[in-house]
Formats: structure tokens, C-alpha cells, sequence
């Protein structure tokens, strides 16, 4: 069942009284309801009488059967009880359904998103109830103008096993671990991964950066990390570390039998040129045995503006 609006689509029907009409065929130069409604699709439509109408929600049915649903408008007020003679029947957009604004439902074709809006230029001065898009992000005004948080996720959907290697690998499952950032454009990011390590005494530090293809030209962000028994109920040393770089920072972990280590990511990524960004680690040397980053690890991805934003809303 789908809602359905089209055009040129009109037919005439003999029924008469307040129930449901039977479709006679389509009239000269329009199309029949049956060729482009499937068995109970719903629609708008309306009954013309001549000095009695009405426009209703209907439900189409197979052999051009059309179930009179509820009274948008009609000569009467109420459901009118239909005299004899012939009417036309025909699909139409009622001005109702552009005062409630009910947009249709979506499918996986190209072109088919039920709202879909142009990017352009924000306007001077913000005005209370205004959605606008820039192309960047998207944005409300409540009364003063906020960005709307349109997240992008990356997260492994199952424990994910890394390897005992000293070369930078990805945090995430090969089919989460790559995000494609737009070109000048500010993201706001956060991230909460855990990793735990079964064996290994070899004495390391761990790298948390950045690989990929976008070109990346500031990023201030912070990391906290803790680590302990692999459960982390005890954790034994927390570290924090700030960085104001494109390229990523350094989180010391000293040697430890079982190893489990949580990082909290946050910040703000500045992107020039638009490519991909893979957020990875690297250990300083291989710690005799692999990582497995836990299932539900996660990094968002939250488009705020242009590359060179400075604020949004009331801010002075």
C-alpha cells in the first residue's frame, strides 16, 4: 500500500449515495486509476457533480473499486450523498494536504526522497521557523539559527581482531573503517573505542591518528585513555592527551600481560580537499600478542559548516 499522486489521471463513475464508487473508465486524454494504482493504494481525490462534490482520502481497489475515505472538503460539509448522473473522478494535490505539508513515502530508487532540498546560501539574517541548507549542514532556527546534527557513524558491528604488528591498522571492520568527508567542511567528532590484548609484555605506546586521502588542515582534539585488566573494572592508569595537528598524537600504555585500553576521542576536524579518512592505531612495537577491538567501538562524524565557520547562533 502507498500513497499515490500523479497527474492526468481522471475517470467517470454513474454511483450514487455515500458509499463506495465504482470507476467506469478513464476519461478522453487521461489515464485510469488502475494504471498507476496497485490493490489498496490510497490517494486524493475528487468527485465532481456539477453543484455536488468532494474531495476525500480514498483507497483503490482492484476492478476500479474507490473506497470514500475521510472529507477533506465537499459541497456539503460532511460526506456527500451523491444523486445520479455521471461524475468525474480525478486525482488531485488538496490545498489541505499543502496547509499539514504530508510528504509521500520514500523507496531506494534515485530521486525518489520524499523532501529534498537545494543547497544555497544562508540568508543574512536568520528568521524564527527556517530550515535551510547550505550544502554543508543543515540548519534551524528555533528563534536564533543552530545546526542541525546530521551524525555520521562508524562502528564494528562484532569483536574486530587486529594484528601484533608495529604498523598503523584500523580501528574498525573492513566494511566501517573508511568515512568519505565532504571538501571544506568542519566535522565535530567523537569516539569511544575499547581494545583488549589476551598476551604480550613487550613494553610499547600506542599512536591514535589519521589515515586516508581527505587533506585535513586543522584538527584540535583531545584523547583519554585508560587502561587495565582486561575487564577494566580497575582500570590502573588514565591518560589524557591534547593535540592540535592533522595527523594524530601518542598515547603512552606501559607493558602489561593482560592489556585492555578505552579511548574517548573528541574534537573538531577542519577538511580542504574532500577524500577519505580511516581512524587507525599504531603500537610502537609489536606487543607479543593481537589486539581485538570490542564490538560497538565507535567514532561519529558530525558536519557542522564550511571549513572556515567560526560560530552559529547568537554569538558575538
Amino acid at each position: 500500500m502507498a500513497y499515490v499522486i500523479e497527474d492526468r489521471v481522471k475517470e467517470t463513475s454513474t454511483s450514487t449515495g455515500t458509499g463506495n464508487f465504482t470507476l467506469a473508465g478513464a476519461v478522453s486524454g487521461f489515464r485510469a486509476f488502475s494504471a498507476i494504482c496497485a490493490n489498496n493504494d490510497t490517494c486524493d481525490v475528487c468527485i465532481d457533480g456539477g453543484a455536488e462534490w468532494e474531495i476525500c482520502e480514498a483507497t483503490w481497489q482492484t476492478g476500479g473499486t474507490l473506497v470514500r475515505g475521510a472529507v477533506i472538503a465537499s459541497s456539503t460539509g460532511s460526506a456527500v450523498n451523491f444523486s445520479a448522473g455521471t461524475k468525474d473522478v480525478f486525482l488531485t494535490f488538496p490545498a489541505y494536504d499543502l496547509k499539514r505539508f504530508r510528504p509521500f513515502a520514500g523507496s531506494s530508487a534515485a530521486g525518489s526522497a520524499p523532501l529534498q532540498f537545494l543547497a544555497g546560501a544562508l540568508m543574512t539574517a536568520a528568521e524564527a521557523g527556517a530550515v535551510e541548507f547550505d550544502g554543508k549542514a543543515f540548519y534551524l532556527s528555533p528563534v536564533a539559527r543552530a545546526v542541525v546534527a546530521a551524525m555520521h557513524l562508524m562502528s564494528n558491528s562484532a569483536d574486530f581482531g587486529g594484528g601484533n604488528v608495529n604498523t598503523a591498522q584500523p580501528f574498525f571492520e573492513a566494511a566501517n573503517d573508511t568515512i568519505t568527508l565532504e571538501a571544506a567542511t568542519t566535522y565535530r567528532i567523537e569516539g569511544h573505542i575499547e581494545m583488549t590484548r589476551a598476551a604480550g609484555t613487550t613494553s610499547h605506546t600506542i599512536d591514535v591518528l589519521f589515515g586516508g586521502t581527505a587533506t585535513v588542515t586543522d584538527m584540535s582534539w583531545q584523547c583519554l585513555c585508560r587502561d587495565g585488566a582486561a575487564s577494566l573494572t580497575t582500570p590502573v592508569r588514565p591518560y589524557m592527551n591534547h593535540f592540535h595537528a592533522a595527523a594524530g598524537g601518542t598515547v603512552s600504555v606501559a607493558a602489561t600481560t593482560v592489556n585492555s585500553t578505552v579511548f574517548a576521542i573528541k574534537g573538531m576536524i577542519r577538511v580542504n580537499a574532500g577524500g577519505t579518512l580511516i581512524p587507525q592505531f599504531k603500537y610502537s612495537a609489536a606487543p607479543g600478542g593481537a589486539p581485538t577491538i570490542k564490538k560497538s567501538s565507535f567514532m561519529t562524524f558530525t558536519p557542522v559548516g564550511s571549513n572556515t565557520v567560526g560560530s552559529i547562533g547568537p554569538v558575538a
